[in-house]
């Protein structure tokens, strides 16, 4: 998962003080089915944790965890105590939260994520790494020892480390990892070259 947060430290202080026994890193979302797919939760009215709920049908929180975590030992009594799930037959650390909910222990969270991906996708690869050019407000990453002929355009791309394109093409909104040797004597867009293996990637399957 690609995350963009803000300042961790409060997370953490709250925790290594003592003041709260867990938080979670959490962000507003207003898409239910991206709470759907992580998990739900629920705080009462002075923002203290009262229920995670893991893929939730239903969505009543906009509130969704995003799998950023900061315990302190008392997670591993929970742990030891969390059952195996009836449906997947794994063990959910939302569960191991919620037990600790349950023992009394004060569980907080923090909106600190901005953004966050599954890099599940090739799509999703691209669309991260064209995210990280914005957040350092660059056009392009090239590595210094890139070879691009003269004439060759580069625009909205990370190219990697000893990259080497053999032909003046234009690349766009594209990802090139290092080392590898570009051939194509043809312009390319939202594409993922690695070694001699190029990925087009589908434009509605961006994140």
């Amino acid at each position: 998962i690609y995350f963009v947060t803000d300042d961790l430290t409060p997370m953490i202080t709250k925790v290594l003080e003592g003041e709260i026994n867990a938080c979670l890193a959490s962000k507003v979302e207003t898409n239910p089915d991206m709470i759907k797919r992580n998990f739900a939760i629920i705080e009462d009215a002075d923002g203290r944790v009262r229920r995670v709920i893991e893929k939730p049908r239903y969505v009543k929180s906009t509130l969704k965890g995003c799998g950023l975590y900061i315990f302190d030992q008392n997670l591993f009594d929970a742990i030891r105590r969390t059952p195996r799930t009836a449906m997947r037959d794994e063990y959910e650390i939302t569960d191991s939260i919620q037990i600790m909910i349950n023992d009394g222990h004060v569980v907080s969270h923090s909106s600190v994520v901005t953004s966050d991906m599954n890099l599940t996708f090739p799509e999703a690869l691209l669309q991260v790494n064209l995210v990280e050019l914005e957040q350092r407000q660059l056009t392009s990453l090239v590595g210094e020892d890139a070879i691009v002929p003269a004439g060759g355009v580069i625009e909205r791309s990370v190219v990697g480390e000893g990259v080497r394109f053999a032909n003046p093409i234009r690349l766009t909104d594209s990802l090139v990892f290092s080392d590898s040797v570009v051939t194509h004597d043809a312009d390319q867009d939202h594409v993922i070259i690695h070694g001699d293996l190029t990925i087009q990637c589908k434009r509605d399957r961006l994140p």
